[in-house]
């Protein structure tokens, strides 16, 4: 299955690029770009709140049914929900230690899509990291046949907005989901905004929390984590030692 996954990935990932580039000869209507503005909120919001926030961190709480529709969505853009969060708690777990498979001391190029392409992470592992996530068996699912909500979004939109929607929205979004967390991966370990000295080289940007709404803060938000962590241990020491 994961030689299956980095085929399709390899394969795939090219061609997602190359298709908005046939937009020069085709041209554009507003109606595409207005598809493609929804499509783009739609996307940082699959892949920023859903993925990232809910998936990863559980920053919030939600419904079952609101959960699905969350893992829905960014699997619509080939995003899956299980994976996700364990690559990235591993990430946090070992953040630009020689395990972080995502750190920008691996180089640029497995930054920044070499780790999507080939996962490093056994399947074993990524199940043990997410036992949160793997006793709902339709976010199994998802993760098992993580190419089903794409193909099928991809034929929706092809059928109903025809080849200029698919490229402009659906393809520019796929990119804009791509690259945004690519960026802050490279970017936000590389870069010298650092009002906090933690181990890793996490920072903070000006431009990305513009460009994906408050994903730049990627420094704050670290180190805003492991204080309100320590805060809730310090809590619970304080209620059952009553020191």
């Amino acid at each position: 299955m994961k030689l299956f996954s980095s085929l399709v990935k390899a394969i795939g990932l090219p061609l997602v690029h190359l298709i908005p580039l046939t937009l020069f000869w085709t041209g554009t209507t507003r109606h595409d770009w207005a598809v493609f503005g929804v499509t783009y909120l739609l996307v940082m919001f699959a892949v920023g709140g859903g993925l990232h926030r809910y998936f990863a961190h559980q920053s919030f709480r939600t419904s079952r049914v609101f959960q699905f529709l969350l893992a829905l969505l960014a699997g619509c853009f080939f995003g899956d929900a299980i994976e996700f969060s364990a690559k990235h708690r591993w990430h946090h777990r070992h953040s630009d230690d020689g395990s972080d498979f995502h750190s920008p001391l691996r180089g640029f190029w497995q930054c920044w899509v070499g780790h999507i392409i080939h996962n490093p992470l056994p399947e074993a592992e990524m199940l043990r990291i997410t036992p949160d996530l793997t006793r709902f068996p339709e976010l199994v699912w998802l993760h098992r046949y993580w190419f089903v909500p794409g193909a099928a979004a991809c034929t929706l939109v092809l059928l109903l907005g025809g080849y200029r929607t698919f490229a402009c929205a659906y393809c520019l979004g796929f990119l804009a989901a791509l690259h945004g967390p690519a960026s802050i991966a490279y970017f936000c370990h590389t870069g010298r905004s650092r009002n906090f000295d933690t181990r890793d080289a996490s920072s903070n940007s000006m431009i990305l929390p513009v460009l994906l709404p408050g994903e730049g803060w990627h420094k704050t938000t670290t180190i805003t984590r492991d204080l309100l962590a320590l805060a809730c241990l310090g809590m619970k020491s304080i209620f059952f030692t009553g020191s």
